[in-house]
């Protein structure tokens, strides 16, 4: 497990300071398998994306990362890097106003700069409630240039993603429990609608198997809610 803590703070440190891109980079093991579950484990910690080209763990779905994130962020309100793994998770996608001049954005350059701005500024917690303001770059006498101003916008964006989704998970456990309070967050956020087009897509490039997978997650967390909350039920 060292040697996979290494590689993932080694790998997020070659993205932030020195200019990589996580595709960029490969991480190879003599035996992926037995490694596997530490290596999730550990990427998963430091917030750092993983593809491992091979069978995946229930526990590496996207849709169980991601519950299982919503869950810390309610234990550690608003906290920088459980809200960062929450949005690498890739369910969430911001709500949409209907505007139809709505501009076009990329979701992970908007998760990028989300990250750059809220370690330039120190940013965790309930700081993350005031609107980001300050150039991305940190300290600086120069104006903000265009490029400063996207990722000021992006970061913004998903600043407002998590704050929404910390607060909306946080009133609906609290009126309906925690299991209601997971299915209405997932439903209102699109999540259904987003890992079926998913599903779709890994139909259309022939992989069935992927796509039977996710099917299964979502059938599963689906489950699992349902039984959870008949316990409650009985228990009151």
């Amino acid at each position: 497990f060292d040697e996979a803590s290494f590689a993932a703070a080694e790998i997020r440190r070659l993205v932030r300071e020195e200019g990589y891109r996580y595709e960029d980079i490969a991480l190879l093991a003599r035996d992926m398998g037995s490694r596997a579950a530490s290596i999730e484990a550990a990427f998963d910690r430091y917030g750092v994306p993983l593809f491992i080209d091979g069978g995946r763990t229930v526990e590496a779905m996207p849709l169980t990362r991601f519950v299982r994130r919503l869950l810390m962020l309610a234990l550690r309100p608003l906290d920088r890097e459980e809200g960062l793994m929450l949005l690498k998770c890739g369910i969430l996608q911001p709500i949409s106003t209907g505007d139809t001049d709505e501009p076009a954005y990329n979701m992970q350059e908007d998760i990028s700069a989300f990250e750059q701005y809220t370690y330039v500024w120190d940013l965790t917690g309930f700081s993350l409630r005031k609107p980001f303001t300050r150039n991305p770059s940190g300290f600086s006498e120069r104006e903000m240039s265009d490029r400063d101003r996207e990722k000021l916008a992006g970061a913004e964006r998903m600043r407002k993603l998590l704050v929404g989704v910390y607060d909306d998970f946080k009133a609906a456990y609290e009126k309906q429990g925690i299991s209601r309070g997971i299915y209405q967050l997932l439903i209102q956020y699109g999540a259904d609608k987003h890992l079926q087009a998913e599903c779709d897509q890994l139909l259309e490039e022939g992989l069935e198997l992927d796509a039977e997978n996710l099917r299964l997650s979502w059938d599963c967390l689906m489950g699992f809610l349902d039984a959870a909350e008949t316990l409650r039920r009985v228990r009151d």
